[in-house]
């Protein structure tokens, strides 16, 4: 018992050694720990994690659309082949209208809220079978266009001969939704991301609520008319005229991908803003001389006078600059929320949403009224005193800065 006493004794002064040193090694841990979790409070999540997260399983195959559309314009073009000659001339009007035609039917349809969806089907499948003639004759007839404003280029050893390049290429299906990001305290586009064409409302809304989540973000899905993929995906369930206008706007993005301007395109915001509005310049010029081209389809129908309306967004637009430059976010967002009910209470306009996200995607286009930015004048102004489209184009197409842009009005 006695040296039992005696083992014990021992065994707790060497405890009573050890324990200032576990104490230590314990209060390091917690050290430790508490810094870690410190750190991780302190480094919020980037804006491109946030979207990885909240869109995970929703974006847009932007692969697998280029390889199984590439190989669509070929078999489009075999099956004009086949049939002996391309349409033209009043079989091309015909196979357009009953194209369109059948657009503005499945429109009305899917809008219903009881929907024939047998009907709707059938609708689908007869467009279907005239979409491959449709898309080669808006090709062909954008491409003329182009053509006619002088924005061919020679063949180098082929004694003067010139082409079209890239070639015009069209794909006549549901575009994909696009999700824009900016900070809450600013109007500046951070991020976009391609998603399905297939969202519902919910999963926007969740979407959106995600990314918006801690407070720093402001997000916006949007249903968009085109994307410059290639071939260039043009909405198809809209109209001719839009439809001429989004391909001729979309090509001109494949055109200045050859040159310095259409290079640098993501490099900065106000880059982004040139190339946009340059292609919305010339996609409305080089619609309007389809247009005339071809007088015998129906004239496109006179757009609203929506003047006020713009002059209302607009106005809007700089007055959230100014309230966001002064830090006074909850008031923008407030005001932003009262014009979208007076647009839609006073000027027949609906937005689903107005916010920073909606006027930093939509802002890029610089002669549009949710844009603040001076490069939309500045390039009206340019292409006024260029003798010609095609002189217009072949100017800004150097351009890298928008110091360059405005060098080019001396």
């Amino acid at each position: 018992m006695i040296r039992s006493g005696m083992d014990a004794s021992g065994v707790r002064g060497r405890a009573a050694r050890w324990l200032p040193l576990a104490a230590l090694a314990l209060a390091a841990a917690v050290a430790i720990a508490v810094l870690i979790l410190g750190l991780t409070r302190q480094s919020p999540r980037s804006p491109d994690d946030l979207v990885a997260d909240a869109t995970s399983g929703e974006h847009f195959n932007l692969g697998r659309f280029e390889v199984e559309h590439l190989l669509g314009i070929l078999f489009g073009e075999a099956g004009a082949l086949i049939r002996g000659q391309a349409d033209r001339g009043a079989d091309a009007d015909r196979v357009l209208e009953q194209y369109f035609a059948l657009g503005g039917e499945i429109r009305a349809l899917e809008r219903a809220p009881d929907a024939d969806a047998g009907a709707l089907a059938d609708l689908r499948a007869q467009r279907r079978i005239l979409e491959n003639r449709a898309e080669r004759i808006l090709e062909r007839r954008i491409a003329a266009a182009f053509r006619a404003a002088d924005l061919s280029r020679p063949l180098p050893w082929f004694g003067g001969q010139e082409i079209l390049w890239p070639p015009v290429a069209v794909e006549l299906t549901r575009p994909p939704r696009v999700l824009a990001v900016s900070p809450r305290d600013e109007i500046r586009l951070l991020t976009t991301r391609l998603l399905s064409p297939d969202l519902g409302d919910e999963q926007v809304h969740r979407i959106e609520a995600s990314i918006e989540a801690d407070g720093r973000f402001s997000a916006f899905v949007d249903r968009i008319g085109g994307v410059a993929t290639y071939p260039a995906i043009v909405f198809d369930n809209g109209s001719y005229t839009a439809a001429v206008a989004i391909a001729a706007h979309e090509w001109m993005h494949h055109y200045l991908y050859f040159y310095p301007l259409g290079a640098a395109f993501f490099e900065s915001d106000d880059l982004r803003t040139i190339n946009e509005t340059v292609a919305d310049i010339v996609g409305d010029e080089i619609a309007a001389l389809v247009f005339a081209a071809s007088p015998q389809l129906a004239a496109p129908a006179e757009r609203p006078d929506r003047s006020e309306s713009d002059a209302v967004l607009n106005q809007l637009r700089r007055d959230i600059d100014v309230l966001l430059a002064e830090g006074r976010i909850a008031e923008a967002e407030a005001l932003m929320e009262e014009v979208r009910l007076e647009l839609a209470a006073g000027h027949g306009r609906f937005f689903r949403r107005l916010n920073q996200a909606f006027f930093a995607f939509k802002g890029v286009y610089g002669d549009r009224p949710e844009s603040s930015s001076p490069i939309g004048p500045l390039l009206r102004e340019l292409r006024a005193r260029s003798d010609s489209l095609g002189d217009f184009v072949a100017s800004v197409r150097e351009v890298e800065s928008v110091a360059e842009l405005q060098a080019l009005r001396h």
